[in-house]
């Protein structure tokens, strides 16, 4: 769903929701504080949205024919949030498949993304990846020796990296792990924290459910399975550009993860791993029939499943501006 908003003279609010399927639109709802007049005409105006072609036109042909009043809005207000929706839509997204890369590669490839959709150097990018060797990363915020115990990390082959987006400290394990980012430009995604959240996190409980796990979105950016958590993700937006990461937890090892991060000394303790493994769970607890590859190739359908995509890949470029960022 794609979600527009306008304040009008005399702070009215126009609101347009659309759904759309690759490069055009199912429906598209209109909703504000105006009057519409009369009501059961809505249905009309709002069906004459879903075409580009001579749009301004045909909507004051609806008017004039059924005696349409628009009273603190106007067409031109319509079309133009209408045009921003079709210029998304028309939108070619890339997707790059899965591939696993070190930690500091795949931090410095989301950031290298947003500096050039920043720029309008590439387009908005969905990418599938995981980790290799498995990692640790940290939070924007976070206090590196407060979260993380550095040299068991080194001990264990684990990368350690800061991530652009805020958040806790996360255990990203080579095989365990499917992880996602989306980055666009921030007008693709709802103003609204919560509900931009929403929008993404819901590709992830759709390929969830496909797989049999009955997947809930607990606000304001975690999806849970019977009360435990199976996927935690984190935003950011800067420069005008949306980017959010997350991730499916395919298998977790709750005593290696608590090895590498710096808690209580209770977690040598089985009380306290048992007490970990009653709120976080993973799809092979759930499912050990669903493989890691089914797990990821339903990720990138529903990721992209509304979407004018092509398969793709970073460009040289990117690829150079990612390495020396990752030095």
């Amino acid at each position: 769903m794609i979600e527009k908003r306008k304040k009008i003279v005399g702070g009215k609010l126009i609101i347009l929701k659309a759904y759309p399927d690759r490069t055009s639109l199912t429906k598209v709802k209109l909703q504000g504080d105006f009057f519409f007049h009369p009501e059961q005409k809505l249905a009309l105006f709002e069906k004459e949205l879903t075409e580009k072609d001579n749009l301004k036109e045909r909507l004051e042909q609806l008017i004039q024919k059924e005696n349409i009043e628009l009273i603190g809005f106007s067409v031109e207000d319509v079309c133009e949030l209408m045009s921003e929706i079709f210029t998304q839509i028309e939108t070619v997204w890339r997707l790059i498949p899965y591939s696993e890369q070190e930690a500091a590669v795949n931090m410095a490839i989301d950031e290298v993304l947003l500096e050039k959709i920043a720029k309008k150097e590439a387009p908005p990018t969905i990418r599938i990846y995981g980790w290799k060797p498995s990692a640790v990363t940290i939070g924007n915020f976070q206090c590196l020796n407060d979260e993380v115990d550095t040299e068991q990390c080194l001990e264990s082959g684990v990368d350690v990296v800061r991530r652009v987006t805020g958040g806790g400290a996360v255990y990203h394990d080579n095989f365990g792990e499917i992880t996602y980012s989306m980055i666009c430009p921030e007008e693709f995604v709802s103003p609204n924290i919560k509900q931009s959240y929403e929008q993404v996190i819901y590709s992830i409980i759709k390929a969830l459910r496909k797989s049999g796990i009955k997947a809930f979105f607990k606000p304001i950016n975690d999806v849970l399975v019977d009360g435990k958590k199976i996927s935690g993700n984190a935003q950011t937006r800067k420069k005008g550009v949306f980017l959010q990461h997350g991730t499916i937890l395919y298998d977790v090892d709750v005593e290696k993860m608590f090895s590498l991060l710096k808690v209580d000394k209770i977690k040598v303790s089985d009380k306290f791993v048992q007490s970990v493994k009653k709120v976080v769970t993973s799809v092979r607890n759930l499912t050990p029939d669903i493989s890691k590859e089914d797990i990821i190739l339903a990720l990138e359908k529903y990721l992209i499943e509304d979407k004018n995509y092509e398969k793709g890949s970073l460009t040289p470029d990117e690829k150079l501006m990612a390495k020396n960022l990752a030095i």
